[in-house]
């Protein structure tokens, strides 16, 4: 490190201004590497390396405490990242403010993780409750389990042949329910041709039968 707009040394002896001329000039080279060092960390540079003077350099011992507590948050939010939500957050005290809110955020996406398998595995009785009006994660997960229970409600009164079923579609991109509103007109079509197939088969037999029975007289 450098010591910018400080004089250059050249006392030499061993009196007392030397001494405290030698200590100024010390601590400033200090003080700046420090600087340096928090200057990186300010700029996200964590991977650096800090070595305590001694074991009586407590900056250097917190400098050194607060980069290993900072890998470590960075860590953990990677894995996050990578999708691994099984991650451990351990909080070095109760006013580890930083890990406490890194836990909550964990344990909030799992309970969403957890929805979403519910509803792969066909459960759609899931409630999902917004933790708040911010909540938009949850909002939207929400909506969506309400949309797949109407769709679900519509295919089971299909199946019980209740073809009077009103589908509506929520915008134009609902591909989903207007290919399920093309199905039902699809198949009203097809049981009124058929109802109308078995009405003139019965009026067929009914006319056979008639005949039959005049011929018989």
């Amino acid at each position: 490190a450098h010591t910018h707009g400080l004089p250059k040394k050249n006392h030499r002896g061993h009196d007392e201004i030397a001494l405290l001329t030698h200590s100024f000039y010390a601590m400033a080279e200090y003080l700046q590497s420090m600087a340096i060092i928090a200057s990186k960390i300010s700029q996200g540079e964590i991977m650096q390396t800090v070595t305590p003077r001694s074991d009586r350099d407590t900056l250097g011992i917190a400098f050194q405490h607060m980069l290993s507590y900072i890998r470590n948050v960075t860590a953990v939010t990677k894995t996050i990242a990578d999708g691994d939500l099984l991650v451990e957050v351990q909080p070095r005290s109760e006013r580890d403010e930083l890990n406490h809110s890194l836990r909550k955020m964990i344990m909030y996406i799992q309970g969403v993780a957890g929805v979403a398998e519910t509803i792969a595995e066909g459960n759609l009785q899931v409630q999902v409750q917004p933790k708040s009006d911010l909540d938009v994660l949850n909002q939207s997960l929400r909506k969506m389990v309400g949309y797949i229970q109407e769709v679900a409600n519509v295919t089971e009164r299909i199946s019980n042949n209740d073809l009077l079923v009103v589908v509506m579609p929520k915008s134009e991109h609902d591909t989903l329910n207007m290919s399920l509103q093309r199905m039902i007109i699809n198949l009203q079509v097809a049981r009124e041709k058929a109802e109308r197939s078995i009405a003139e088969v019965e009026r067929q037999n009914w006319l056979k039968t008639g005949q039959a029975e005049l011929s018989n007289v």
